[in-house]
């Protein structure tokens, strides 16, 4: 989500072929009664998406919305697949962990 008047993820949707889902909208357009679970790539390499979570994380915590964060410092964009690591498997636990709760899943 570009906030503040950043465009790097609309860039990035354009150059990746994925969809912005998220364009035009801001952290006020959520409901407050669903849980987010963000995870951060510390070593993210794509320009601005840090930038960008970071923003979207503090708009998240000023609306004070259900939201569990993960920074995964040594991580890379797509870590789940690339770094093969004990810290990585142990976020992908928590996502799963995080999905089981919400989703009612024992």
């Amino acid at each position: 989500m570009d906030l503040d008047g950043s465009t790097a993820v609309a860039a990035a949707s354009q150059q990746f072929g994925f969809d912005n889902a998220c364009a035009g909208k801001s952290v006020d357009d959520l409901a407050a009664d669903v849980p987010l679970f963000l995870v951060r790539a510390g070593r993210e390499q794509f320009p601005g998406l840090n930038d960008a979570l970071d923003g979207f994380l503090a708009g998240a915590v000023a609306r004070n919305l259900p939201v569990t964060f993960v920074n995964h410092a040594a991580g890379h964009h797509g870590f789940d697949l690339e770094d093969d690591s004990g810290a990585s498997r142990t976020v992908i636990r928590q996502a799963l962990s995080f999905l089981g709760l919400h989703l009612g899943v024992r």
